[in-house]
């Protein structure tokens, strides 16, 4: 639905699907300019992966392995794209991802007797 206000695209992916430094930047290079990258089950994706992804929207670049000693690795940069992840855990989630995310939604399944059906 934001993808469809925005009029941009939409990358649906499962974070179970993201094994390896390439599948999470095989995402990240796909996203255009202003889509929506959607992460479910980000409580699924891997530690390094989760860091890589932190670093990642900070220099909005994928540097890469390789390089010299010195500091200089190749970098690839990435397009200005709305991130959003989904978790059911979010504490499995390391907390410099947490802390980048601007806007925090927690839902909960539970209605107390008086509430309203929506």
């Amino acid at each position: 639905m934001i993808a469809a206000e925005l009029a941009v695209e939409c990358h649906e992916i499962l974070s179970q699907s993201i094994k390896n430094a390439a599948d999470l930047n095989g995402v990240l290079l796909a996203a255009k300019e202003k889509d929506v990258v959607f992460l479910d089950e980000t409580q699924e994706l891997p530690k390094q992966q989760q860091t890589a992804l932190y670093l990642a929207l900070d220099q909005r670049k994928i540097v890469l392995a390789g390089g010299n000693s010195g500091g200089n690795r190749p970098a690839i940069p990435i397009a200005g794209f709305t991130l959003l992840l989904a978790t059911t855990d979010e504490y499995c989630l390391l907390q410099p991802l947490r802390d980048r995310m601007k806007l925090v939604l927690r839902f909960s399944s539970t209605r107390s007797k008086n509430s309203q059906p929506w």
